[in-house]
């Protein structure tokens, strides 16, 4: 039982790697298409990053430019 925490294995839990694999296509430009079965929980935490992070880029905007200096060094 010891050797299962000793093992250098990434134990991160699939509906997380999900979400973040959501966000990284969304962030890349990508559609968004699972590669879950639409009925399991990775699918709808896929979705979920996807949407979480097209909000969050959508929240922030583009910010008011600020009108250029007319001083010159």
């Amino acid at each position: 039982q010891l050797q299962l925490f000793l093992e250098d294995k990434d134990r991160t839990p699939s509906v997380d790697l999900a979400y973040d694999e959501g966000v990284r296509d969304c962030i890349e430009g990508k559609t968004a298409k699972p590669g879950f079965a639409p009925d399991t929980i990775q699918a709808q935490r896929y979705l979920a990053g996807y949407h979480d992070e097209t909000a969050r880029r959508l929240k922030g905007g583009i910010g008011k430019l600020e009108p250029a200096s007319s001083e010159m060094n």
